[in-house]
């Protein structure tokens, strides 16, 4: 398949628009044009004939075929004797040589994918009428009894196996191979500016790169050091989309702290990423001892290392580099030194001609002047060139149809305001760019990016979001989708490719939180962590593997929010979800990370309830469960005697409480081979 070849990709968005996305993202990574019907610009005619015109003009067509029927033309706009189809049914017609005069083409290469059973069941119950439902149905038999190659594909990965095999990779003597991949969003295509040479420095580096050097990490220049919003993990993921068919897996690991490069190694596991048995695993430590065994078993891979900003996190970093001698190391950071075994390679912000060739791509819907070059020049200067204040100015411009003339003014005014504030880690063109998206948010829409600069960076679900209706955890979801939908119109959050999860930029959420008054800060983290609390699973508890498949995604989250929530001293609920944490990660065997949560969650209880109260029991126990797990038994004796004599005093000696603090301290005087002693409290 030449690089010019045009591909239209045909499917129901409401089904199958995170398979349609992916697809379309690996395809054009890989140099083709791919065309959707959303591409199709407005002008005279019908969709039904724009249809028309865009297949005939293509190449080769996918169809991903399943139970939804979709929209429909109006019959108005159908020729005499043609049954009612959808515009996603017509695709397929024109591909196979139908034409709206009667005439019948010589028909396109079309490439048949039906989503099976099992996966249409995944996706969720299509809510249309009955008789629609019928045509669909009859489409589908009539696809089969015409005897036209098609395949079932049964998850996402299975269709870009079966798509890869049939033909749709470029120069790739890989065409049998699954095309394994977490990259956390897709490509910019044409829209990635004046990076050529450096994507071409990166493949060079880490092709070549001596056997003392074992990784190659993107980071700022010298003299913008520390800079955020230059664009790396940006960079780092067009390169993954760029040489993807040149790897047997591209692996995206957010690597900020030595305890999130673990858990986010585990994670790579999963059945989603590498399909490990060990992904039922109940220790993190075996998961990421199985990942980092299939990274030395295979080769060809790509591991990107995201936001390795801390020295922590480097040194977590450069001790794990000497494993992953079989594939490619890509780091991300805003540190300069690193050591002898990390090629740095510094990345500048954008030439003033890329980002005025970025602006003018970007801003299709804006309103269009005479001067638009030079004031797209004046605004690039403007913005000094930073990929992350481009790509939210462009979306500012497209959204309200601004001229860059416009937007120019309204920046202005908010560099104006400004000057009341200090800047702080973050460079002034962007905390500008932020205050002009910003002000042109809903009340509730700001709330909401309020709420989530408190989140982690890492994917965060819409059910985070979503309250029961007797709960406090103020953020009202009756809009939510709409206020997301705002929030990325303005390129304020990104939407994670084919999860239905969604993250906001650090840099934005230090900003945002930097802007934030003191009755905001103390708002939305309380909302921020209510709403943590009340999405923690309670049936089956944190310590039961069944759990797991909520707290995987929460952890990052929680981490953080009651990290902000202790240092602001806010002491309920963040004790209990501190404990909450601590059992969830003690049953992984994070028993390092558990520690300290279980000894502040004791130091939290005992200050606001006292040292004997019945929950500062609770506390003690769980701080001696993880001592006796990890053979500190002279260390966890006194607790559990301790949270005996509470519960005895407030409970009663035949109390349930009482009954399992004898049974925990007979356990542990068993461990410690006091028999005698053990015997009479079982």
């Amino acid at each position: 398949m030449s690089e010019k070849q045009k591909i239209f990709l045909s499917a129901v968005s409401g089904q199958f628009k995170d398979c349609r996305e992916a697809l379309r993202s690996d395809l054009a990574a890989m140099g083709a044009e791919v065309v959707v019907q959303e591409d199709f610009q407005q002008g005279p005619g019908t969709l039904l004939e724009k249809l028309e015109h865009y297949i005939v003009d293509c190449d080769r067509v996918i169809a991903l075929v399943g139970s939804a029927y979709g929209a429909q033309p109006e019959p108005s706009a159908l020729p005499e004797g043609i049954p009612a189809r959808s515009y996603t049914q017509w695709e397929y017609y024109f591909a196979r040589g139908e034409r709206l005069n009667g005439e019948q083409a010589p028909p396109k290469p079309v490439y048949v994918y039906l989503a099976s059973p099992d996966y249409l069941t995944q996706l969720g119950e299509v809510q249309q009428p009955a008789v629609e439902t019928q045509r669909q149905q009859q489409f589908i038999q009539a696809i089969e009894a015409s005897n036209k190659d098609r395949n079932t594909f049964d998850s996402l990965n299975h269709l870009a196996r079966l798509v890869l095999r049939d033909g749709f990779r470029l120069d790739s003597a890989r065409t049998h191979q699954l095309l394994i991949h977490n990259l956390p969003y897709d490509s910019l295509g044409s829209l990635f500016k004046g990076r050529d040479q450096i994507l071409e420095d990166i493949k060079t580096n880490l092709s070549t790169t001596a056997n003392t050097e074992r990784a190659t990490a993107i980071v700022a220049k010298h003299a913008i050091h520390g800079l955020g919003g230059v664009g790396k993990t940006r960079l780092a993921v067009e390169y993954a989309w760029q040489t993807i068919a040149d790897y047997e897996a591209s692996l995206f690991v957010i690597a900020d702290a030595p305890e999130n490069l673990a858990r986010n190694l585990a994670e790579l596991c999963s059945a989603q990423i590498l399909n490990l048995p060990e992904q039922a695993a109940t220790e993190q430590d075996t998961q990421v001892d199985a990942v980092l065994r299939w990274l030395n078993e295979h080769s060809d891979w790509l591991l990107i290392l995201d936001n390795v900003d801390s020295p922590e996190a480097a040194v977590a970093v450069e001790k794990l580099l000497p494993t992953l001698q079989r594939g490619h190391v890509l780091i991300t950071s805003r540190r300069a030194e690193w050591g002898n075994s990390v090629h740095r390679m510094p990345l500048d912000i954008l030439k003033e001609d890329d980002a005025v060739a970025f602006l003018l791509d970007k801003t299709i819907a804006r309103t269009m002047t005479e001067q638009d070059e030079h004031a797209a020049h004046a605004l690039a200067n403007t913005l000094d060139g930073l990929a992350l204040a481009l790509e939210q100015a462009g979306a500012f411009i497209n959204k309200m149809h601004l001229s860059f003339e416009q937007y120019q003014t309204r920046w202005e005014e908010q560099e104006a305001k400004l000057r009341e504030f200090p800047v702080k880690d973050y460079p002034k063109p962007l905390a500008i760019t932020w205050e002009t998206s910003f002000a042109q948010l809903t009340a509730e829409a700001q709330q909401l990016l309020n709420v989530l600069c408190w989140f982690a960076p890492d994917p965060t679900t819409l059910d985070t979001l979503r309250k029961d209706d007797n709960s406090d955890a103020a953020v009202d979801v009756s809009d939510l989708e709409d206020h997301l939908a705002e929030l990325e119109g303005l390129s304020l959050l990104k939407w994670e490719l084919g999860q239905g999860s969604f993250s906001v930029h650090r840099l934005v959420q230090d900003i945002t939180q930097g802007r934030l008054t003191e009755e905001e800060h103390e708002r939305s983290l309380d909302m921020a962590l209510n709403l943590i609390n009340q999405a923690l699973p309670s049936d089956p508890p944190p310590n039961d593997v069944r759990s797991w498949w909520l707290w995987e995604p929460l952890h990052p989250h929680v981490n953080r929010v009651i990290a902000a929530a202790d240092a602001a001293g806010i002491t309920t609920p963040t004790a209990r979800v501190m404990n909450e944490l601590a059992l969830y990660l003690q049953a992984k065997g994070v028993f390092a990370e558990a520690e300290p949560l279980y000894r502040r969650a004791l130091a939290i209880g005992e200050l606001s309830w006292g040292e004997n109260h019945p929950d500062v029991a609770i506390d003690l126990n769980n701080l001696a469960q993880l001592l006796q797990a990890t053979n500190r038994l002279d260390e966890a004796e006194p607790l559990m005697r301790r949270a005996l004599a509470i519960d005895d005093a407030s409970y009663g000696k035949d109390s349930p409480e009482v009954a399992r603090d004898l049974n925990n301290l007979a356990q542990l005087l068993q461990d410690t081979n006091r028999l005698e002693e053990a015997e009479p409290l079982m």
